[in-house]
């Protein structure tokens, strides 16, 4: 039950601070590129079964974050003139969840929230 307190809280903080700047701008070719990494689980909001994952083949085209279909790890979501990324990310046999981050530079930092099987993690992809 804590875990579950822990990740609305943390779903929710998520929201409050990212949707605001998404509402202020539109979608921005300025991050375009191909990004890979890995999404590595956040120890305080996950338990030992969840896994590091590598993230590889992510595409931003015109504001448009996305992955090939087939892949291990499938991203399709939109990427601002600010850099803030929303979307969903899914993972093999699994339902999809939000994904949301920000890109600073080269690099994208985000979160994913998987409530239904308690795991929470980490996504860091560099712009190759």
């Amino acid at each position: 039950m804590k875990l579950r307190r822990t990740l609305g809280c943390a779903v929710a903080i998520a929201l409050a601070a990212t949707a605001p700047a998404m509402a202020k701008s539109d979608i921005s070719p300025r991050f375009d590129g191909t990004y890979a990494g890995a999404m590595v689980p956040a120890p305080a909001l996950s338990g030992s079964a969840c896994g590091t994952h590598t993230i590889a083949g992510v595409t931003v085209r015109n504001g448009i974050i996305g992955t090939e279909a087939g892949r291990d790890i499938v991203i399709a979501g939109l990427v601002t003139e600010e850099g803030f990324v929303r979307g969903r990310l899914g993972r093999m046999q699994a339902p999809s969840v939000l994904l949301e981050g920000h890109i600073d530079g080269r690099e994208l930092t985000g979160g994913v929230i998987d409530e239904r099987i308690g795991c929470a993690w980490i996504v860091k992809l560099q712009r190759g």
